[in-house]
């Protein structure tokens, strides 16, 4: 599971990117700007993978499963807007800030029902 999250991650990165250039031809500084801020889910979730080596298995889950999502997800966002007559760039801002209150909602909850789990290891009394 660990290795396909990484390989969605790393596809939905640079799709995301490849799309982002696609969709038109902004100024430069606008341009570096929107790469980092189509990038910084990404990253993000790359961090939180390092991260996880030390949280329990099932909290490890959540995050590779939370890989795959948004990489999809932002490649599917990102398609529909170039591929599609919409052509703004709302979607561009917008789909990072919902990957982000994914990423902030979900992993916290992982890794705190992760901490739960591992502490019932054992007899039940």
């Amino acid at each position: 599971m660990q290795v396909v999250a990484r390989i969605a991650l790393a596809v939905g990165a640079i799709g995301s990117l490849v799309l982002m250039f696609m969709h038109g031809r902004p100024s430069v500084f606008l341009l570096i700007l929107f790469t980092g801020w189509v990038l910084a889910p990404f990253i993000g979730l790359a961090w939180a993978d390092r991260l996880s080596v030390r949280w329990p298995p099932s909290s490890r889950t959540w995050v590779y499963y939370l890989m795959i999502v948004i990489a999809v997800g932002s490649l599917t966002i990102y398609g529909y807007d170039v591929a599609s007559s919409y052509g703004r760039a709302v979607l561009f801002v917008a789909a990072p800030m919902v990957a982000w209150a994914l990423v902030l909602i979900t992993i916290p909850i992982a890794v705190l029902a992760g901490r739960r789990s591992s502490r019932r290891v054992g007899p039940l009394k």
